[in-house]
């Protein structure tokens, strides 16, 4: 059955109009889908596998990213932790620099890190290719 292109209209009225007001929302909040970013071409080699939080002494937050290399060679990448207070907002931290690693073909490596401070309640880890 063909749907009206009156109600076709309307319905991508709706669903623009829903979408504008989500677009709207002024709380900046980090969550899980936001917490790995890779350039696009290390995206199609290798994935983040397994995401794990705890609490460190001292309450910290600690973040364990289990990476897995989906390519048939060695991937070299560099990563960066930031870490995120309740406000959304990246904490400073002396020690968040990108660091260089090999990730052998077809293998899971388990890269581990704490927070700084007991202020952080999430993390953001960047990953990119070591020659970008």
């Amino acid at each position: 059955m063909a749907i009206p292109p009156r109600a076709t209209l309307a319905l991508a009225s709706a669903l623009v109009a829903a979408l504008a007001v989500a677009g709207c929302k002024t709380t900046n909040t980090v969550t899980s889908t936001q917490r790995i970013i890779t350039d696009p071409i290390l995206d199609l080699d290798a994935s983040a596998a397994q995401v794990r939080t705890s609490r460190a002494p001292g309450d910290l937050l600690q973040a364990q990213v289990d990476l897995y290399n989906t390519w048939i060679t060695e991937q070299n990448v560099k990563y960066k932790w930031e870490w995120i207070d309740a406000a959304g907002n990246v904490l400073p931290n002396a020690t968040s620099t990108w660091v260089g690693m090999n990730i052998a073909a077809k293998q899971t490596t388990t890269l581990t890190a704490i927070a700084p401070s007991p202020r952080a309640v999430d993390f953001r880890l960047q990953l990119r290719r070591a020659g970008d």
